[in-house]
């Protein structure tokens, strides 16, 4: 993909979900690579996720789909000569009809924190839907719910746990004084977390299974998180030490983000 039409601003935006979406696809998704698969990029944006996955899967056709008009032209800018790639708008993000299943990949990257609770009970179950057997579910760079610092709309600590009338002010603070409580979920102030993710699909018990990796730098989320970072700051080497002291010492893993992969198994 030509890159020099892009501004500074995004081409730093594609140098990382570029890295992060091919670190993701390389360690979690098994899937040979020569095969005609049917790849869905939802909320596609101005599609920084979809040259790696053309890279990857040489044969492969990517749907790009996304709400924003601004972002989808950018991204027929891009990929509107490509015949590997289509594009769907959509008017709103829980109409999914325009989106023809199944898919071997359905990729979400930084989307289902933007999602309202509500939207959420709508979209997640319809793409697990379109999924076909066997297919994977590709979930990035979500801040997690319950991360000491709210990392995605306030950047203030502490804000995951306060009360949601607090955390509007703290969204306030940061957005003025005017924003709305739906304004600050659409903004993503509450991220998410693995199990709501997992029981949002509506699958039946036993059917989706959270893949894992045997690759030492992809053993659990903090690891995803911080291998699959390209923009490592002195202030992220030292979260990632501290969260991997509370690992050894407790057992317990945290993230800033979820980076996970889910199969849908018979």
């Amino acid at each position: 993909m030509e890159l020099t039409t892009w501004n500074p601003e995004q081409l730093e935006r594609s140098r990382f979900v570029r890295f992060r979406t091919a670190y993701t696809f390389e360690r979690l998704v098994d899937l040979a690579r020569d095969k005609p698969y049917r790849i869905l990029d939802f909320g596609c944006g101005e599609g920084h996720s979809v040259q790696p996955m053309l890279d990857i899967f040489p044969n492969a056709r990517v749907v790009g789909a996304d709400i924003s008009g601004g972002a989808l032209s950018t991204f027929v800018t891009h990929f509107g000569k490509n015949s590997r790639v289509t594009v769907v708008p959509m008017d709103n993000p829980v109409e999914l009809d325009r989106i023809d299943g199944p898919f071997d990949i359905i990729h979400m990257n930084a989307v289902f924190e933007h999602l309202l609770p509500d939207e959420r009970k709508k979209v997640m179950p319809d793409l697990w839907r379109k999924l076909a057997i066997n297919g994977y579910f590709v979930i990035t760079e979500t801040p997690w719910r319950w991360f000491p610092i709210e990392t995605h709309t306030t950047s203030l600590p502490l804000v995951n746990y306060l009360p949601d009338r607090l955390a509007l002010m703290a969204a306030r603070y940061r957005h003025g004084k005017t924003m709305t409580w739906d304004e600050a979920l659409r903004g993503g102030v509450r991220g998410g977390t693995v199990a709501e993710i997992m029981s949002s699909l509506g699958a039946a018990s036993g059917r989706v299974r959270h893949v894992r990796s045997l690759e030492p730098d992809a053993r659990d989320m903090l690891e995803i998180w911080w291998h699959g970072e390209c923009r490592r700051t002195r202030q992220k080497a030292f979260a990632y030490q501290m969260l991997v002291w509370l690992r050894r010492l407790t057992g317990v893993v945290v993230s800033p983000w979820i980076n996970i992969v889910l199969q849908k198994v018979e």
